[in-house]
């Protein structure tokens, strides 16, 4: 079995078709949201992803840990995936990268004492993947005007990072975003996204008709076919601790520049239908590759069951809350409340 755990806030990344449904794997697939799995004494043995880590807040991690630690001691075999607090998270991966030499910029928390080196800068939740919060900001002035707007609206600064810009735009005017998953020992190359904008988020923004689109989706083919930057991406994946995710990067002078690893990646969006060229001839390779990959998982295919103690037994969750009665505007009677 292989039971994949997910926030309530990231689960419609993996429940959204096509996702993990289509392919052998479907049969042995299972999602737990995190706060189910911290009530819950029954498991399959198999593999276990720990998912969409960086999501999880600093009251969570706790809880998670314990979980990671109860799950490694079951009485069956069982295989952990992207330990939730070993495992880096965006500023811990961006610093180790830059720290390395792999990445030429440099990220900074919004309220930590250093100040940029470089500009421009963007930013950016630590959080999400929403993409920059507003555009490219040029010099301290603009950056400490965008700061103070964000705290005048409530914004945390201590969740939000300041990421020194990388141009890596090519020779022919396009910024080229890279995607590779790694599943357990194995990189799946998943698209590259094209856009004639410095933030890419979609397969194709602001690409003007000289540029044929017969030849994009040529080279977006061969990459996925040919997997040409495997030996990099694992070490990458072997530094952040990270074993299932997709890491998002551009190419600058021959090196990767890695811009995250997201542990709860969309496979698939609803707007490729079957029956379009992207779909028939890049996702159903990729979603073949992907499955076959998660079927290489151990245990994969198993299906002993066996009980540990949950981290947070209904019964002491019960007791913990205040009666009804005694909460704000609640005036129908002193059942337990059962938190869900």
């Amino acid at each position: 079995m292989i039971t994949y755990f997910v926030s309530r806030e990231g689960q419609d990344a993996i429940r959204q078709k096509p996702s993990v449904t289509i392919g052998p794997a479907a049969d042995h697939f299972e999602i737990v949201l995190y706060q189910d799995a911290l009530q819950r004494d029954d498991w399959h043995a198999g593999t276990f992803i720990f998912s969409d880590t960086e999501r999880l807040w600093s009251s969570e991690v706790p809880l998670v840990s314990r979980l990671w630690h109860r799950l490694k001691s079951a009485p069956v075999p069982v295989h952990l995936i992207n330990h939730p607090i070993r495992s880096l998270k965006r500023y811990g991966l961006l610093r180790a990268l830059r720290e390395s030499g792999q990445n030429s910029f440099d990220v900074y928390r919004a309220d930590e004492g250093r100040k940029p080196r470089y500009f421009p800068v963007f930013l950016h939740g630590e959080r999400d993947h929403k993409g920059p919060v507003g555009g490219l900001l040029q010099d301290q002035a603009a950056l400490d005007a965008a700061l103070d707007a964000l705290v005048e609206r409530g914004f945390p600064l201590g969740l939000m990072l300041v990421t020194e810009f990388c141009e890596t735009r090519s020779a022919d005017g396009l910024y080229r975003k890279y995607g590779a998953y790694v599943i357990g020992d194995r990189i799946v190359p998943r698209h590259v996204y094209f856009s004639s904008e410095w933030c890419v988020k979609d397969f194709r923004t602001g690409i003007g008709p000289d540029t044929p689109e017969s030849e994009l989706f040529a080279e977006e083919l061969a990459y996925l076919h040919g997997n040409p930057h495997e030996a990099e991406l694992r070490k990458i994946f072997e530094l952040s601790g990270i074993r299932y995710g997709r890491m998002d990067y551009a190419m600058r002078d021959g090196r990767i520049e890695c811009w995250e690893i997201n542990t709860n990646p969309l496979h698939m969006s609803r707007d490729v239908p079957p029956g379009t060229p992207r779909y028939d001839e890049i996702f159903v390779p990729f979603n073949d590759w992907m499955h076959a990959a998660l079927m290489e998982l151990p245990g994969a295919a198993d299906d002993e069951p066996f009980s540990i103690d949950p981290v947070r037994p209904l019964s002491v969750i019960a007791a913990a809350a205040p009666p009804r009665a005694e909460r704000k505007g609640d005036r129908r009677g002193v059942a337990p409340h059962r938190e869900r």
